[in-house]
């Protein structure tokens, strides 16, 4: 969330910018993204995460559900991964920088501060960087959707 002083000039949500920072292409419904909006009442921007439930390509229209119950986004970025999120996810941490997930499922998917993935002692993806990226990979190699534990 960015927090404005009162004398800053408010910075205008750009509604042509809907996807800013996230590629609309890698997005499928249940992916979790930031969204960002225009609060009035005290002038600033917030942000809140989003799940996609569905895009309507003729208008460019993310249909999305939040805790906060807001409706209108002026753009949506996407979530970085971090440890606290892969442990929500319900990786578990087994080295200072690895963190594996293998909970009921026939891939084992290994996750290192760098971003790099390994699934089953053998290299997927070099540069998994965002939330809605793992839960891609994870969705494609288990036909399962990777949610909050």
């Amino acid at each position: 969330m960015t927090k404005l002083s009162k004398n800053a000039q408010v910075p205008q949500c750009d509604k042509t910018a809907v996807m800013q920072s996230v590629i609309a292409s890698e997005l499928r419904i249940g992916n979790l993204v930031f969204g960002n909006y225009e609060n009035e009442e005290d002038e600033t921007i917030k942000s809140t995460v989003c799940e996609i439930l569905g895009y309507d390509p003729f208008n460019n229209y993310y249909w999305v559900e939040n805790k906060q119950g807001i409706e209108e986004f002026c753009n949506f970025q996407p979530i970085q991964i971090t440890e606290k999120r892969l442990l929500e996810f319900g990786f578990k941490k087994e080295l200072d920088s690895f963190y594996r997930f293998n909970k009921s499922t026939m891939v084992e998917i290994c996750f290192y501060d760098n971003g790099i993935l390994v699934c089953n002692q053998s290299v997927c993806l070099s540069e998994i960087k965002f939330i809605h990226q793992l839960q891609n990979l994870f969705h494609s190699l288990t036909g399962r959707e990777l949610t909050v534990a």
